[in-house]
């Protein structure tokens, strides 16, 4: 296809077979190798952008990992973790979290999420196979 192939008239791309990328409709989470966990845009714009602090669970029988929002941080409720936004991420220190249920890893590791409307938390599977998505070190 040349350039003179997309001159002319004006038309909406869309109309051609275009398909505008607007942000990933996927929701994903990363486990990072410093032990906080990272909830990435889409989840975190939709779900957790007006939490200061977030509720971490495990369910031990299925593995699973689950984050739910809570709308205040309470420094002496050891259950709520402050939330962090950076970047439109979410991040929350979860070192001791990672480390007792050995869901860390070396690598900073990306796992697909799945949002339960039902229970209103954000879940991952840590024994999934997620994407290593440390830096390479040059």
């Amino acid at each position: 296809m040349s350039q003179s192939d997309l001159e002319g008239e004006t038309v909406e791309p869309e109309e051609e077979g275009w398909v505008k990328f607007d942000g990933y409709d996927e929701l994903f989470v990363s486990v990072r190798k410093d032990g906080s966990i990272s909830i990435y845009s889409t989840a975190y714009e939709e779900f957790f952008a007006h939490s200061e602090a977030v509720i971490l669970f495990y369910n031990q029988d299925k593995d699973l990992v689950a984050i739910k929002p809570a709308n205040e941080y309470d420094k002496e409720d050891d259950s709520k973790r402050k939330l962090h936004e950076s970047n439109n991420l979410g991040k929350i220190t979860a070192k001791n979290f990672v480390k007792q249920y050995d869901i860390g890893s070396k690598n900073t590791i990306k796992y697909e999420a799945e949002w339960n409307e039902q229970r209103e938390m954000l879940i991952f599977d840590p024994t999934s196979q997620g994407k290593n998505v440390s830096k390479k070190s040059s």
